[in-house]
Parts: structure tokens; sequence; C-alpha cells
């Protein structure tokens, strides 16, 4: 098969976050705490923002468990399809070696979707990151 052949065949990635993601928010969350109660501050101030972070943090997990994990279908021109929406990739996509926050626009407004390299199919996320690394991706 030559090579071009394999290029024009879209992406289809899994979104959404892993263990890792989820393991990092509660450690920031818990060094927040533990920096709250032995912060040097009256008693009635540290009850006042320990509540406030709890609350944040609650309301960070709502969100994030009525948000699914939903899929990204990228090709190689620059469509996008997220969330039951088509749409562009546009600038502004966010890489690491791990994650990556592939930005789409469409007309119900701009999109962001959490790709998580250990939930894609072998290779589909190294493709992905090559794209949008070398511009491969053509512009509108």
């Amino acid at each position: 098969m030559p090579c071009g052949a394999t290029r024009e065949a879209p992406l289809r990635l899994r979104g959404g976050g892993d263990h890792r993601l989820i393991a990092g928010s509660r450690l920031v969350a818990a060094t927040g705490f533990i920096a709250l109660l032995l912060a040097d501050s009256a008693v009635v101030l540290k009850i006042l923002l320990v509540t406030l972070l709890v609350g944040v943090y609650l309301v960070i997990e709502a969100l994030d468990a009525r948000e699914p994990n939903g899929s990204l279908l990228v090709y190689p021109d620059g469509r996008c399809r997220v969330g039951g929406s088509d749409g562009r990739v546009t600038n502004g996509c966010w890489i690491t070696r791990w994650y990556c926050v592939v930005t789409c626009s469409t007309p119900r407004g701009t999109r962001r979707a959490l790709i998580s390299a250990s939930q894609q199919e072998h290779g589909e996320y190294r493709k992905l990151l090559a794209w949008l690394r070398l511009r491969d991706l053509a512009e509108p």
C-alpha cells in the first residue's frame, strides 16, 4: 500500500482524561487543603477557604462526571467532528507527549477536546501530533 493512501484516513480519537489526570487533580486539591491548614491565619478564614476549596473541587468533579468522554474525528485537510458538530481544527491546540487539547471551530462555537495518548489506538496519537506539529492540516 502506498504511503499516501493511509494518510487520507481520518483519525478516530477517544476524548477524555485517564487515571493519571484524575490522580493529578486530586493531588493538587489535597496539596491546597494541606497548605490552607498550615497557613498562619485566623481559624475562621481557614474554615472559609477550606469550604471554598472543597466546593470548587466538588463542582469540578460533578462537571467532569456530567461531560461524557466523547470522540473526535480529524481529517487530514483540517476538518473535524467533535460532540456531534462539524468544524475545522484551529490554532490554539496544546500538545504534550501524553495529552493534547485540540481546538475546533464549529457553528456552535469553539469546542475543545482533551485527548489522552493512553486511550488511543496504536499510532493514532502520534499521527495526530505529527499533523498538528507539522501543520499538515490545511488552513481554511
